[in-house]
């Protein structure tokens, strides 16, 4: 028997001017019905070495034994690979900076480029994985799809069906085997294969770049939404649109539904006008269980061009069909297209580079420095794109006062704290009235499981808002702490809450500098959408300063 020992397995194939080599990572150990989610930075993951300029990735998952493991056995809910500084990923939606990644299609994707378009890594990244898998194995067959959707319990299908990740926790039992006595632990290996080459002179470096059908602003990603009961015939839309920050040169799309997708177009237009069609992809079925096994991606032998100032138009299409068993509704479903792109500098880039160059890097001592020193060079500043929103943003990165900087991902938030006496602190927090909001501090990496956090949303008993503390979980709102924090001051302007609270933060140093904000820490920031009050991990915005 070939036994699979941890990340120290691979093989090496050379040819067709690349070199491949297949990494396995740790394993994972699931029983039938169990959830694994893991943190974003699960890992590190095994890579090779060096520089090296990247044009093939694929991926499996397998058994002990190396064996390929279908997905009526382990349902691959999706998994996310992250290079650990995040220069590979060049946006758009701020929640999803993966590089890597795809759900039940993982055997079907193979991620390529042609030569000169490479993805350049310069051997100081820290790779790591979100893994979000499913062992449905004695799942009762009507169950399954609930299962593999994450069901919450809120949902209400056929109008109303609800679920997503939240509700598909780590090591949970996923529904229709929350009873389940069933003690039948396998262990199961994530597998990857990474084709490469030298970096030489010719390579146009490359990033990918993420899309979603939910945003509305390029960068707003919801990730996730539901579709209600749709009839034999029909289906249900959704269509969103992406502004071209800059010249692109295209050299491959992959697309993400989950069952019931239907397929996914992406068009382009310039000044009004349809130019085509740049990505068509279908998901392809399997004809025995109803998975969806493959979802065809787009490559280009030549570099499709995308100009600065045209538009992608994104639309993706659900239709009724499901698993065996299953209903004509989705919950939790996503329609995600990932571009790799060799991409001209965004106007923002070449603004704030020039910034740095004349200010200083952010955060800045005090906003006032950062506010003179923009201003004696405004004019030069213009002329590297910069607007005058680009610059107040960046100021409002500094230090002063005990302010935190806010990173980009969240809208219209603020941050002060302020040290009263050991361990405590009075926080001044500002953001949209109309949505949830939560901050949250961590030693060092800022990550959400077991972070102290403070959260004004819907209170679970009473239904009335206050602001909890809580230890955020993976991916979750954790154990509740205190259900209703005293707010000592509170005022709406402009449909902006302005909230003063103090409390414990449960360091073990104190501050030299009362004003300061607290050293070593990551600040986490999150908030709804808008016009949702309850606490969500899809459906908010998220981001962290470190500190």
């Amino acid at each position: 028997m070939m036994r699979i020992f941890l990340n120290c397995l691979f093989t090496i194939v050379l040819g067709r001017q690349l070199t491949y080599k297949t990494f396995t990572a740790r394993g994972i150990t699931l029983k039938s019905g169990q959830v694994i989610q893991t943190s974003t930075d699960w890992g590190p993951l095994p890579w090779p070495e060096g520089p090296v300029a990247i044009r093939h990735f694929s991926s499996d998952i397998v058994d002990i034994d190396g064996i390929s493991v279908p997905l009526e056995e382990l349902y691959v809910h999706h998994w996310l690979m992250f290079d650990g500084n995040n220069n590979l990923n060049g946006g758009f939606c701020m929640a999803l900076s993966n590089v890597f990644g795809c759900g039940a299609e993982i055997r079907g994707v193979q991620i390529s480029t042609q030569y000169p378009f490479a993805i350049l890594c310069d051997g100081t990244e820290h790779w790591t994985v979100n893994l979000h898998f499913i062992r449905t194995s004695n799942v009762p067959q009507e169950d399954v799809q609930d299962c593999i959707e994450c069901r919450c319990r809120s949902s209400v299908p056929p109008k109303f069906p609800v679920g997503g990740v939240e509700c598909c926790l780590d090591q949970t039992m996923c529904w229709g085997m929350r009873n389940s006595t069933l003690d039948d632990p396998k262990q199961y290996f994530f597998q990857y294969t990474v084709g490469w080459e030298p970096i030489d002179a010719g390579h146009k470096a490359s990033k990918v770049y993420s899309t979603d059908i939910t945003a509305h602003f390029n960068t707003d990603c919801i990730v996730e939404y539901n579709v209600p009961e749709v009839k034999p015939g029909e289906y249900n839309i959704h269509t969103t649109t992406y502004n071209i920050p800059s010249n692109f040169l295209v050299a491959y799309i992959e697309t993400h539904q989950h069952i019931g997708g239907e397929d996914m177009t992406l068009e382009h237009y310039r000044n009004g006008e349809n130019l085509g069609v740049v990505c068509y992809s279908a998901p392809v079925y399997s004809s025995t269980h109803g998975y969806i096994e493959d979802i065809p991606p787009c490559h280009y032998p030549e570099a499709y061009v995308l100009l600065q100032g045209d538009q992608l138009r994104i639309t993706s299409r659900y239709t009724g069909r499901t698993v065996i068993g299953g209903n004509p509704w989705h919950s939790g479903v996503m329609s995600l297209a990932f571009l790799i792109a060799h991409a001209d500098p965004f106007p923002k880039e070449l603004c704030l580079a020039r910034l740095h160059q004349l200010c200083g890097p952010s955060p800045y001592p005090t906003l006032a420095q950062c506010l003179n020193c923009s201003t004696r060079h405004l004019v030069e500043l213009m002329k590297h794109n910069c607007t005058i929103f680009m610059i107040n943003n960046d100021c409002d990165k500094n230090l002063g006062g005990g302010n935190v900087p806010v990173p980009d991902s969240v809208n219209s938030m603020t941050l002060k704290s302020r040290s009263i006496a050991a361990d405590y602190y009075e926080i001044n927090v500002t953001s949209p009235a109309d949505r949830w909001f939560g901050i949250g501090l961590k030693p060092l990496v800022g990550t959400m499981n077991g972070a102290i956090a403070w959260v004004y949303t819907k209170n679970e008993t009473s239904g009335e808002t206050t602001l909890q503390r809580r230890v955020l979980g993976n991916h979750s709102p954790g154990k509740l702490v205190n259900n209703n924090i005293t707010i000592t001051h509170f005022k709406v302007v402009a449909n902006v809450m302005h909230i003063t609270f103090e409390s414990a933060v449960g360091l073990t140093q104190d501050l030299v500098d009362n004003n300061s904000p607290i050293p070593g820490f990551c600040w986490l920031f999150a908030q709804g959408e808008k016009g949702v009050y309850t606490m969500g991990y899809h459906g908010s915005f998220r981001g962290a300063t470190c500190l």
